[in-house]
């Protein structure tokens, strides 16, 4: 116990320093909590391999943005839509993840806005386009959303928008978990409920709360209901208890007929299934 937490707090100290040390410190870290733990020293070299793990995970967090010498630039890259894009009628917002840029292959992740594209985007579809990009950036307003934090911590490469260009074309689409779900969501929007309803649904079943009014959104905030409208772990832990029980009741059904089988163990295998599928 006591070693997951000296870790734990040696990686959270990191983000209290006023800058990111450099390689060397890392070898010295390392070497230091190697000394510590054998000479039986095991908290201080628990914590200090949590320092050492979170000043390389900040620099490789950082490595993979853009340069802040190319903010802003023009670059040509090649990449696929992932997740469901956000349209709010001047625009639709999605993270392309990064196939093919000549100019920098560190690029792993963007965020990206398209003014008027010639078509829906959605989810799987790979796409060359010119983009103007600029490194991840935000407030620092105290108490406010730390909107560079979040882009860190959803692996941004860089944000900004779709140029005109000739270059911009549709090039494929392949079949993910994202395109599932943007199909289940569509089939929701087609259903015949009025459109509060269907943005409550889409919330509760796909985690999706764009369709969500921002009247409707704080009215929740205020009843403390915000967190049954994404996916959770009390959702997860239900579809599992579900499987449980249909797996179970399946073994059961199998033992009457004269088939061997464990009702707790198949219970088990489909409650797995069950939350691994609700989960994708």
């Amino acid at each position: 116990m006591y070693r997951s937490y000296s870790f734990a707090i040696g990686i959270f100290a990191v983000a209290y320093w006023p800058t990111l040390p450099g390689y060397s410190a890392i070898l010295l870290m390392l070497a230091l909590g190697i000394l510590s733990f054998l000479l039986r020293f095991k908290i201080p070299a628990w914590l200090l391999w949590g320092m050492c793990f979170g000043v390389y995970w900040g620099h490789a967090s950082l490595a993979g943005q853009l340069p802040e010498s190319l903010t802003p630039s023009d670059h040509l890259v090649t990449g696929i839509v992932q997740g469901i894009p956000v349209d709010d009628g001047h625009r639709q917002r999605f993270n392309l993840k990064v196939l093919e840029t000549p100019t920098l292959p560190e690029l792993r992740r963007l965020r990206i806005s398209w003014y008027q594209p010639p078509q829906e985007l959605q989810p799987g579809q790979v796409w060359q386009l010119k983009v103007r990009l600029r490194r991840p950036r935000g407030s620092v307003n105290p108490g406010g959303f730390d909107y560079q934090a979040w882009l860190m911590r959803q692996n941004i490469s860089a944000t900004g928008y779709v140029r005109e260009s000739p270059h911009n074309r549709h090039l494929d689409s392949v079949t993910t978990i994202d395109s599932w779900r943007y199909q289940l969501r569509k089939l929701i929007l087609s259903s015949p409920l009025d459109e509060q309803s269907q943005g409550f649904i889409v919330a509760l079943t796909l985690g999706d709360r764009s369709l969500i009014a921002k009247t409707d959104w704080d009215r929740l905030a205020r009843f403390g209901l915000v967190h049954l409208l994404v996916v959770s772990g009390l959702h997860v832990g239900l579809m599992a208890a579900m499987g449980y029980w249909l797996g179970a009741s399946l073994i059961r059904v199998a033992t009457r007929l004269g088939l061997q089988g464990n009702a707790v163990y198949g219970g088990s295998v489909t409650a797995l299934l069950f939350a691994l599928r609700y989960s994708l």
